[in-house]
C-alpha cells in the first residue's frame, strides 16, 4: 500500500512538473541570460527620464502644513516616502516591445524618481504651509 502512494505521488509530481520543464526555453549558445550593463544603464536612464510629474503633493502638503504644522509635514513626507508610482498606461505601452528584463528595470526607475519627487515635493510643501501659518498666527496675535 505504502509503494503505490509514493508511485502515485512520484508520477503526480513528474506529470505537474511536465508543462513547467515545456515552458522553459534554453537560452541559445553565446547569449546571456542576463542583459549587458548597457542595457540596464539605458533601461534606467529612460524610467528617470520618463518620471515627469509628481502628482499633486505640493498643494496638497501647503494646506496640511497650514492646517497641521510640521506634524502633518512629516506624516505627508512619510506617506509620499512609501507611496507605489504606477506606470501611467502610455508609458506601459511606449515600452511593451522592449524585453521583460528592461520593462522591470524601467519600471523600477520610474517608480524610484516618482517616489523621490513626490518625498521632494511633500517636504517643500508642507514647510511653505507652515511657515504661512506661523506668519498668520505671528500676524494675528499682534494686531
Amino acid at each position: 500500500m505504502k509503494q503505490s502512494i509514493v508511485a502515485l505521488v512520484f508520477a503526480i509530481i513528474v506529470i505537474g512538473a511536465t508543462p513547467l520543464r515545456a515552458q522553459q526555453q534554453p537560452v541559445p549558445a553565446g547569449v546571456s541570460s542576463q542583459p549587458s550593463s548597457e542595457a540596464i544603464a539605458k533601461a534606467k536612464l529612460d524610467g528617470t527620464i520618463a518620471a515627469t510629474n509628481a502628482g499633486g503633493w505640493f498643494g496638497r502638503s501647503v494646506v496640511i502644513g497650514a492646517l497641521t504644522g510640521l506634524i502633518g509635514t512629516g506624516v505627508t513626507y512619510a506617506v509620499a516616502a512609501n507611496s507605489s508610482p504606477e506606470l501611467p498606461p502610455e508609458k506601459q505601452l511606449q515600452i511593451s516591445k522592449e524585453s521583460a528584463e528592461y520593462r522591470v528595470i524601467f519600471e523600477k526607475a520610474y517608480a524610484d524618481k516618482v517616489r523621490g519627487k513626490r518625498k521632494s515635493t511633500a517636504l517643500t510643501g508642507g514647510l511653505v504651509g507652515t511657515a504661512a501659518f506661523v506668519v498668520l498666527l505671528i500676524s494675528s496675535s499682534g494686531s
